[in-house]
């Protein structure tokens, strides 16, 4: 496949679903093709379970071209509607897993919300070495080099011996 570009961001929610846990962060990927867009979301909850959540999404145009939905479909707009999925994908599985804990974090006190933040957030998810099986799933869905900046700190700081006392 003819890969025209791609972006991703990362994004930190802003409340901890476990007191003991990481805050929530999200990648978003977009990836654009001479034929398609798609897009992904890939979720580190920060609970024990769903711990991981992912979602894939693909946006074909029809007999069009797609140079003609770049108005509505371009890789910032597909990363917009991912971050509106993702937001919507962990809500309902919070809710599934517990209703209180959903009422909680997404009904009461101030909002729950999604933050940019830089590579260092996902540096700080590899360091904490929890999700090593997680992000290996996620560096090996998208294809290319679309997450090419994440693989590179992933296989960095995986030679990193973290110890604590």
């Amino acid at each position: 496949m003819s890969h025209m570009g791609h972006t991703y961001r990362i994004f930190q929610g802003n409340k901890r679903l476990n007191p003991m846990g990481a805050f929530p962060l999200l990648v978003i990927v977009a990836r654009e093709s001479e034929a398609n867009l798609a897009s992904w979301h890939f979720i580190f909850t920060g609970l024990e379970t769903p711990s991981f959540l992912l979602h894939r999404s693909r946006y074909q145009c029809g007999r069009g071209e797609l140079a003609e939905f770049k108005e509505f479909l371009g890789l910032d707009a597909v990363l917009d509607l991912e971050l509106q999925a993702a937001a919507a994908h962990l809500q309902t599985e919070v809710f599934k897993a517990d209703t209180n804990l959903n009422r909680q974090i997404f009904w009461e006190g101030y909002k729950f919300d999604y933050e940019s933040v830089p590579d260092a957030a996902f540096a700080n998810l590899v360091l904490r070495r929890k999700n090593k099986t997680n992000i290996e799933k996620m560096l090996d869905t998208v294809t290319g080099d679309a997450l090419a900046p994440l693989e590179r700190i992933y296989t960095l700081l995986s030679r990193v011996v973290v110890e604590e006392a």
